[in-house]
C-alpha cells in the first residue's frame, strides 16, 4: 500500500479546488491604514493590481481604504481579514512583522508580505498581506517590486510554498530593497500552480 505525502496531498486539494472554480476567480486589494501610516499610493495598488491579473488567472478589484487599529503583525491583519468572504490582499504602508523561528528561540522580524497557505487547520486561507514600508519612492523598480510581493503571497493561498530557487516567485528572500527579484516561477511551482496561472 502506498503513502501520500503531505505535499502531494497537498497538491490534490488545491488540483480539486481549481478544478471546481469558475475562472477568473476575483480578489479583493484591500488598502487598510492607522494613525501613523496613511494608506497605500494609487499607484502601488494598481502595480499589484496588474502583476496579480498577469500572472494568475484573477480579477482583482482595488477596494476603497480602511482604518485599522490592530497590531501590525503579520498574524494579527489575517485575522482582521478572515471575516470577509473571497480572497482578500490587504496592503499597508506600515512595517509588517512577523515570528521567524531560530532553534528553540523566536525572534521578530519585519517582512514585506505575509500569507496564509491552505493546511490541515485552515482549508480555508485567512488571506495575505503586503507592505510598501521600505520602498521610499513610487519608481518602475519599486512597484514591480511590489507587484513581485503580491505574486509571492497570493502564491501562499493557492497552496504554494517558499522555495530555495532565487530566480522563482515564491523564493523566501525577496529583496525588495536590493532589486533582487524573481521574473518567474521554477518547474515545481510551475506543476503546482498551472491551474492558476495565464
Amino acid at each position: 500500500m502506498s503513502r501520500t505525502s503531505r505535499r502531494e496531498f497537498l497538491l490534490l486539494g488545491v488540483a480539486a479546488g481549481a478544478a471546481s472554480a469558475t475562472p477568473p476567480m476575483s480578489v479583493s486589494l484591500l488598502p487598510i491604514y492607522n494613525k501613523k501610516y496613511p494608506p497605500v499610493a494609487q499607484e502601488f495598488l494598481d502595480a499589484a493590481s496588474a502583476a496579480l491579473e498577469k500572472t494568475y488567472i484573477v480579477k482583482v478589484n482595488i477596494c476603497e481604504p480602511e482604518f485599522y487599529e490592530g497590531a501590525c503583525d503579520g498574524n494579527a491583519v489575517l485575522q482582521f481579514l478572515s471575516t470577509r468572504s473571497g480572497r482578500v490582499m490587504a496592503a499597508i504602508s506600515a512595517p509588517v512583522r512577523a515570528p521567524v523561528r531560530f532553534g528553540v528561540k523566536t525572534e521578530i522580524m519585519d517582512v514585506s508580505g505575509w500569507a496564509d497557505i491552505p493546511n490541515d487547520d485552515r482549508e480555508r486561507p485567512r488571506g495575505s498581506v503586503i507592505t510598501t514600508f521600505g520602498l521610499w519612492n513610487i519608481t518602475g523598480e519599486a512597484t514591480a517590486a511590489l507587484g513581485v510581493v503580491a505574486i509571492h503571497e497570493l502564491g501562499h493561498n493557492f497552496g504554494a510554498w517558499d522555495c530555495r530557487d532565487n530566480a522563482c516567485y515564491m523564493n523566501d528572500k525577496i529583496h525588495v530593497d536590493r532589486g533582487l527579484l524573481a521574473r518567474g516561477f521554477c518547474q515545481k511551482h510551475k506543476d503546482l500552480l498551472w491551474q492558476y496561472l495565464r
